[in-house]
């Protein structure tokens, strides 16, 4: 399963919210983590890859591109490796396509209130799983 996302800020912005636990917080879940607590930000073109019985084995690789209305933008291609059965993968494709819209949200000052996901993410999430089940 590959999901990718083009967002409009640059790089350096965008890997810290996949390596600072205080960012990730805002965006994955309190108890998620993609990298160890203390990691060092990889160089660019370097992917993310993380292995974890929730997740299955993660790999983010994120681009770096010219345009973007602060003077680049970043690409984000989420590579999940999974053996979960099609139903389970539907909702594994729904959750990353939700997180991609949370990490943006986080990004631009708007971190995840986990009390009230119902409200802000819900009906995005049950769309994304109607999508992936036509």
């Amino acid at each position: 399963m590959v999901v990718e996302r083009v967002i409009d800020l640059p790089w350096v912005i965008v890997v810290d919210a996949f390596i600072d636990p205080i960012l990730v917080e805002g965006w994955m879940h309190p108890t998620a983590r993609l990298v160890p607590d203390g990691s060092a930000i990889p160089p660019q073109g370097v992917p993310i890859v993380s292995e974890t019985d929730e997740l299955g084995q993660v790999q983010v690789e994120l681009y770096e591109r010219a345009r973007g209305t602060r003077g680049a933008s970043t690409r984000v291609v989420i590579t999940v490796q999974s053996s979960l059965e099609p139903h389970r993968s539907t909702l594994l494709r729904a959750s990353w396509l939700t997180r991609i819209d949370q990490l943006e949200g986080l990004l631009r000052g708007h971190p995840v209130d986990w009390e009230h996901w119902d409200e802000q993410y819900g009906a995005d999430y049950a769309g994304y799983l109607a999508q992936g089940a036509s």
